[in-house]
């Protein structure tokens, strides 16, 4: 569950650039730590539906 004013961070330009990405935020608004990820696809003039079939990460 999302805190009530839960802090986004944009790593866009990381993964375009397939770097690895440094949460900044430090503080908890709700019980318990956690990440949310949304995505947006930009495909252009492509008009065929898409599939993501998975994606990875790991955290230190």
């Amino acid at each position: 569950m999302l805190g009530k004013l839960p802090t986004w961070e944009d790593a866009t330009n990381n993964v375009k650039f397939n770097r690895g990405f440094i949460f900044t935020n430090k503080e908890k608004t709700a019980e318990k730590w956690g990440v949310s990820v949304r995505f947006v696809f930009v495909k252009g003039v492509a008009t065929e539906s898409m599939i993501v079939r998975g994606f990875g990460g790991a955290f230190d």
